[in-house]
């Protein structure tokens, strides 16, 4: 029986490979095959890419089909003067391949969707996927997006796409692995490319252009979350990604800077957005997508498309130009055709390229161990994403790393572990349980409240939570030696119902004198299901610590998309003018706290009601309320 690996086993032969079809579903497309190429169009040196696309626009008109790739260097040629010694510079040593690769083909041949699933259903079920190892830590991976941020700051960019390698090793053929990444994340933009000793091997689901006759389409690709554990959180998380107004503004960000460069090769007025700021689920992430079209001018050929096009701005930044320059200096490895573009061209005016973004070359070896049929494979990929001003380190580093889940067993899986709940109680020095004394002098109170709200969480989250179980893990816990002076306990509850109980010394001097806090640049959305739960995901509230670190305060508070005020981001918030206090309800966006629920039984008498930043300009007194630390006095910092 034939096997995708005999298919894939000619130099020359590319694979494009629709495994979604545009309908989401796995399985519904198939795959385009180009064999036994009449000619190879190729080139080391960014120089000579202008010259080789004409002669693609040469063999196209004469009837021939064209597939291949351009690494993500070959824009070099398209960088002006400040890249001028990188485009003349031959790359084919470094990278191991050329900078531009294309076959002539007289056709091509389609392989069913059906025929796809089988020959990738060969693929072994237990099967483990490649263990890779990072070139950039969690502390390197730190120091430059500090530098990013340092450009931001000045001015001289608003956004850039920083990325590294991982390398790893597969002891079977390579088009083993392409069947097991399209096992484990079916997308619209996968392929394999046999150059002889380098194979490579694209799982894109991201669309670079397309195009049909004079009509055009770019889809670029911005704003990843994380897949859920369970349908529930699944959920929350797409709806997340939809609300996250970093994610939306990196979208438009670049949507914007496409639509520019569309500009210059269509009609003037034709460029149009539509639709913008999508959510699409694959196995392993949901990503964000937006849509611009536009109609080419008469007689734009390749060389222009590519030239005005290229690379995608979803994987340099904006400006896209400076954004090159600044990567070219930041990273430490080549891209190759990471980052790139893969795809074909038809005579009759049709073409398709993705983005080459979850891309691996795979550096082939014909030796075998002696006596054991195994290949001795390197492999390396690449992985990143946008930084912009409010970016923290950790999380664009969890980001990077999710993303590389559709091939690896990555060594740093901080950013996978799945996401747990979160409960926080007040020990004093006797161990017991008990929220602080000036806000709730009933223990049951608390230590009820704290479960009630973790299995209420529970349950949104489709997880599971027996409250024996947790109460007595609590009893062990607190019988544990003796512990001198008030603690945080902190519980973590799992998909499963496992529990995990940690201690943490207090120290009553840090929040003693008010808190200085101001309000958050990026608003949070009401519809965002995550604020309604203390979980483990807390982009929004990381990226506020980091932002009041900045800024010299020592907290920020939110305002939603109405301009309302909801919490801060440990602290719910309770203001005072006059004798009256109030403080803002659920709805807006913002966890039940315990020690707000207290607070709204105490003799004060609060309030719920929608307040927005005027009102804490002419406050008189502000409280914040958290379980662990109590009633905590704050002043405003316009």
């Amino acid at each position: 029986m034939l096997e995708l690996k005999d298919i894939l086993s000619q130099t020359g032969t590319v694979l494009l490979d629709d495994a979604l079809d545009g309908s989401g579903s796995p399985g519904s497309g198939g795959a385009l095959i180009f064999q036994n190429p009449i000619r190879i169009i190729s080139c080391s040196s960014p120089d000579d890419v202008p010259q080789c696309l004409r002669d693609v626009d040469d063999q196209v008109a004469a009837g021939f089909y064209v597939s291949g790739f351009l690494s993500y260097e070959s824009a070099y040629v398209y960088g002006g003067k400040h890249l001028a010694e990188l485009s003349r510079k031959d790359w084919s040593a470094e990278l191991g391949h050329p900078v531009l690769w294309f076959g002539i083909y007289s056709g091509y041949s389609r392989i069913s969707a059906t025929q796809m699933d089988a020959l990738s259903g060969e693929t072994p079920s237990d099967l483990l996927p490649p263990a890779l190892k990072t070139r950039v830590d969690r502390i390197s991976f730190a120091k430059e997006i500090s530098k990013i941020h340092s450009l931001i700051r000045e001015g001289d960019l608003y956004q850039l796409n920083y990325t590294f390698r991982l390398d790893g090793e597969w002891a079977d053929h390579p088009a083993v692995l392409f069947g097991l990444i399209r096992m484990r994340q079916p997308v619209a933009y996968g392929a394999y490319i046999n150059l002889g000793n380098v194979q490579i091997l694209s799982a894109s689901p991201e669309k670079f252009f397309s195009r049909d006759g004079r009509a055009i389409t770019v889809r670029p690709m911005k704003g990843t979350a994380p897949r859920g554990n369970t349908r529930e959180v699944d959920s929350m998380y797409s709806q997340w990604l939809e609300c996250d107004q970093k994610n939306r503004a990196e979208n438009l960000m670049i949507l914007d800077l496409f639509r520019s460069d569309l500009s210059r090769i269509c009609e003037p007025a034709s460029v149009k957005s539509a639709p913008v700021c999508t959510v699409e689920k694959y196995e392993t992430v949901f990503q964000m997508v937006s849509g611009v079209t536009g109609e080419l001018v008469t007689g734009a050929g390749y060389e222009q498309i590519f030239e005005a096009l290229f690379p995608s701005g979803s994987i340099t930044g904006a400006p896209k130009i400076r954004a090159m320059r600044r990567i070219a200096e930041l990273e430490k490895d080549t891209r190759g055709i990471y980052c790139g573009a893969i795809g074909y061209i038809a005579p009759e005016n049709r073409a398709s390229f993705s983005v080459a973004i979850r891309t691996t070359t795979v550096y082939a070896s014909k030796k075998r161990q002696l006596n054991k049929k195994k290949y001795n494979n390197q492999l390396v990929t690449g992985t990143g994403g946008g930084v912009v001003w409010d970016s923290t380190p950790n999380a664009e580093y969890d980001e990077a790393i999710l993303k590389t889940q559709y091939l690896s067993r990555a060594g740093d899986t901080t950013a996978l572990e799945s996401l747990k709940i979160i409960e926080s109680i007040y020990i004093d020095s006797n161990n017991d349980i008990g929220i602080l004394p000036y806000i709730h002098k009933d223990n049951a109170f608390n230590i009820s409240t704290h479960i009630n709200r973790l299995i209420s969480s529970a349950k949104a989250l489709g997880y599971t939570a027996d409250e024996g179980q947790i109460q007595s893990a609590i009893s062990d816990a607190l019988a544990a030696p003796c512990r001198i002076g008030p603690k945080k306990m902190r519980l973590l509850l799992g998909e499963g119902g496992e529990l995990s109980i940690s201690f943490t010394d207090l120290v009553e001097s840090s929040f003693a004198e008010p808190r200085r806090i101001g309000i958050a640049s990026a608003p949070v959305h009401s519809t965002n299901p995550f604020l309604y739960h203390k979980t483990t995901f807390r982009p929004d509230f990381e990226r506020g610590e980091q932002e009041a670190k900045t800024r010299g305060l020592d907290d920020v508070v939110y305002i939603n998309e109405k301009g309302q005020l909801t919490e801060s981001t440990i602290c719910n918030l309770f203001l005072r003018h006059g004798d009256a206090w109030r403080t803002p309800p659920i709805h807006c966006g913002l966890l039940p706290g315990i020690a707000r629920a207290a607070e709204l039984q105490s003799d004060r008498n609060p309030v719920e009601t929608e307040l927005t930043i005027d009102d804490l300009l002419t406050v008189d007194e502000i409280v914040l309320t958290n379980a662990v630390r109590g009633r905590i006095r704050a002043v405003f910092i316009p």
